[in-house]
Protein backbone atom coordinates (compact mmCIF):
# COMPACT_ATOMS: atom_id res chain seq x y z
CA UNK A 1 0.00 0.00 0.00
CA UNK A 2 1.19 3.47 -1.07
CA UNK A 3 0.50 6.71 0.85
CA UNK A 4 -1.72 9.41 -1.02
CA UNK A 5 -2.22 12.77 0.17
CA UNK A 6 -5.76 14.64 -0.25
CA UNK A 7 -7.10 17.79 1.71
CA UNK A 8 -8.97 17.76 4.76
CA UNK A 9 -12.61 18.89 5.56
CA UNK A 10 -10.59 22.11 6.71
CA UNK A 11 -7.65 22.51 3.84
CA UNK A 12 -5.03 20.74 5.80
CA UNK A 13 -3.30 17.83 3.54
CA UNK A 14 -4.52 14.48 4.95
CA UNK A 15 -2.04 11.18 4.63
CA UNK A 16 -4.17 8.49 4.55
CA UNK A 17 -3.30 4.70 3.19
CA UNK A 18 -3.73 3.84 -0.68
CA UNK A 19 -5.36 0.33 -0.59
CA UNK A 20 -5.17 -2.08 -3.27
CA UNK A 21 -7.73 -1.34 -6.13
CA UNK A 22 -10.41 -4.30 -6.12
CA UNK A 23 -11.78 -5.53 -8.87
CA UNK A 24 -15.57 -4.48 -10.07
CA UNK A 25 -17.48 -6.35 -12.67
CA UNK A 26 -20.80 -4.87 -14.13
CA UNK A 27 -23.00 -5.75 -16.67
CA UNK A 28 -24.73 -3.61 -19.39
CA UNK A 29 -27.38 -4.18 -21.32
CA UNK A 30 -30.14 -2.57 -24.16
CA UNK A 31 -33.81 -2.00 -24.01
CA UNK A 32 -36.07 -1.02 -26.52
CA UNK A 33 -39.17 0.60 -25.77
CA UNK A 34 -42.55 2.01 -27.24
CA UNK A 35 -43.07 4.40 -23.92
CA UNK A 36 -42.14 8.00 -23.74
CA UNK A 37 -39.03 8.90 -22.38
CA UNK A 38 -40.10 10.46 -19.78
CA UNK A 39 -42.49 7.35 -18.47
CA UNK A 40 -39.50 5.08 -18.68
CA UNK A 41 -37.57 7.75 -16.26
CA UNK A 42 -40.75 7.99 -13.65
CA UNK A 43 -41.07 4.02 -13.71
CA UNK A 44 -37.09 3.58 -12.88
CA UNK A 45 -37.54 6.83 -10.38
CA UNK A 46 -40.24 4.56 -8.73
CA UNK A 47 -37.86 1.54 -8.29
CA UNK A 48 -35.07 3.53 -6.89
CA UNK A 49 -35.09 4.57 -2.89
CA UNK A 50 -35.07 8.05 -2.09
CA UNK A 51 -33.49 8.16 1.43
CA UNK A 52 -33.04 11.33 3.25
CA UNK A 53 -29.84 12.09 2.51
CA UNK A 54 -29.34 14.55 5.49
CA UNK A 55 -30.01 12.12 8.16
CA UNK A 56 -28.53 9.51 5.47
CA UNK A 57 -25.09 11.54 5.89
CA UNK A 58 -25.83 11.90 9.35
CA UNK A 59 -25.89 8.30 10.16
CA UNK A 60 -23.27 7.12 8.03
CA UNK A 61 -20.78 9.70 9.49
CA UNK A 62 -21.42 8.85 13.10
CA UNK A 63 -21.12 5.14 12.35
CA UNK A 64 -18.66 4.15 14.36
CA UNK A 65 -18.46 0.22 12.45
CA UNK A 66 -19.05 -1.51 8.79
CA UNK A 67 -22.07 -2.77 10.30
CA UNK A 68 -23.78 0.27 11.16
CA UNK A 69 -22.57 2.04 7.63
CA UNK A 70 -24.45 -1.08 6.23
CA UNK A 71 -27.66 -0.70 8.30
CA UNK A 72 -27.68 2.84 7.35
CA UNK A 73 -27.56 2.06 3.32
CA UNK A 74 -29.60 -0.81 3.35
CA UNK A 75 -31.88 1.76 5.21
CA UNK A 76 -32.21 3.50 1.91
CA UNK A 77 -32.14 0.92 -0.36
CA UNK A 78 -35.66 0.11 -2.55
CA UNK A 79 -37.13 -3.18 -3.48
CA UNK A 80 -35.02 -4.22 -5.40
CA UNK A 81 -31.72 -2.42 -4.25
CA UNK A 82 -30.96 0.79 -5.54
CA UNK A 83 -30.27 4.03 -3.80
CA UNK A 84 -30.48 7.57 -5.48
CA UNK A 85 -27.31 9.14 -3.85
CA UNK A 86 -27.52 12.44 -6.67
CA UNK A 87 -30.03 13.75 -9.51
CA UNK A 88 -28.03 16.22 -11.82
CA UNK A 89 -30.15 18.01 -14.58
CA UNK A 90 -27.54 18.40 -17.12
CA UNK A 91 -29.98 20.28 -19.76
CA UNK A 92 -30.13 22.81 -16.55
CA UNK A 93 -26.42 23.79 -18.08
CA UNK A 94 -27.84 24.06 -21.62
CA UNK A 95 -30.88 26.03 -20.46
CA UNK A 96 -28.93 28.46 -18.37
CA UNK A 97 -26.45 28.81 -21.67
CA UNK A 98 -28.57 29.66 -24.32
CA UNK A 99 -31.08 31.44 -21.68
CA UNK A 100 -34.20 29.47 -22.12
Amino acid sequence: MGKAHDRGRWGYVVRKEVRDAKKNERERFSLTTSKRFDEVIAGVNTAIGHPDMAEFGRFTHEARSSAEVKSAVEKGLSKVGLMLFMQLDHGAVIRKRHGL
